[in-house]
């Protein structure tokens, strides 16, 4: 889910927007992550990706 999210502020970074779209929590999250970006790296491809987060998925709600 990280690398992800990491995917999606690495490709939404245009200076074009106005100033009130402008969100402080994306940018540390983005800031967090790109530090993290070696060990996110497990997953490079969107197939891999959606694979383990199926298997997540199905892991997590067994009990519901």
């Amino acid at each position: 889910m990280l690398s992800e999210r990491l995917e999606k502020l690495d490709t939404s970074k245009d200076g074009g927007t106005d100033w009130t779209s402008y969100q402080l929590a994306d940018e540390r999250l983005h800031k967090q992550l790109g530090r993290q970006r070696n060990q996110l790296a497990r997953f490079p491809d969107a197939t891999r990706r959606g694979a383990a987060r199926e298997t997540f998925d199905r892991y997590a709600y067994q009990w519901y």
